[in-house]
């Protein structure tokens, strides 16, 4: 029984001193595990995903990243950094480092800079969106896999809305009824444009709005979940969550 105890409590000790890791954006932005990050660009300045990996434990951990997958695309034509190493190639099911680990300190993570994924493929024009999935997991002395870990899928489509399109630059300008049934209603201030996406990035519909209450045919769409974009003559831009 005594040695029961004693099994039970080193894992339990085991258990607890394990460190637990999570991403941020450079400027402190939490990253949800499962989060998904859309471009609609290869334009480096805009399509460059940069984290840092935060260790907010009192224990050391040696960090890796695991390509999980990558869908229509060979893992070419892109750029994957940690530093001080940037490879323009990867390859789905390694992890990276290859041969070694980020370590990072108790209560301490990754400089706010170094870290990147860039995808400067743009595919074959037909098959999309390109994903890339990484998970980033921990692991001890002897290579095994510990810990909690995040994972985060990187995607490139050219018909999705961007990481920068989700902005709000002027309440008044437009006014939606969010819950939907056959019809979609929506108020803009001036003549405008709009586009309404699934929550996977792909674009279901598009049309022009007069200023003034417009209605939009959504028969076609299922229950769910979407986003309309609207763009107006002067350059403004907002977009705002349907449910139907």
């Amino acid at each position: 029984m005594k040695k029961l105890f004693l099994l039970c409590s080193a894992i339990f000790i085991a258990t607890i001193c394990q460190a637990q890791i999570s991403l941020a954006k450079p400027d402190g932005t939490s990253i949800s595990d499962g989060q998904i990050f859309t471009y609609n660009t290869t334009a480096e300045a805009t399509a460059t995903f940069k984290y840092k990996i935060i260790n907010s434990s009192a224990t050391a951990t040696n960090v890796k990243i695991r390509v999980v997958s990558i869908t229509n695309a060979d893992g070419s034509n892109v750029q994957f950094c940690y530093p001080p190493t940037c490879l323009f190639s990867i390859t789905a099911g390694s992890s990276y480092p290859p041969t070694s680990a980020i370590n990072i300190s108790a209560n301490s993570e990754t400089p706010s800079t170094g870290l990147n994924f860039w995808n400067n493929n743009t595919g074959d024009g037909v098959n999309y969106p390109i994903d890339y999935v990484f998970k980033f997991y921990q692991i001890n002395a002897f290579g095994s896999e510990i810990g909690n870990s995040v994972t985060i899928t990187y995607r490139y489509n050219p018909n999705a809305m961007g990481v920068s399109d989700l902005q709000s630059l002027d309440s008044n300008f437009l006014q939606v009824n969010t819950q939907i049934t056959d019809v979609a209603t929506v108020k803009v201030a001036d003549n405008a444009q709009y586009k309404i996406y699934g929550l996977n990035g792909a674009l279901i519909s598009k049309g022009k709005l007069s200023k003034g209450i417009n209605t939009i045919e959504a028969s076609n769409l299922t229950s769910g979940i979407y986003m309309i974009q609207v763009n107006d003559e002067n350059g403004k831009t907002i977009t705002k969550k349907l449910r139907k």
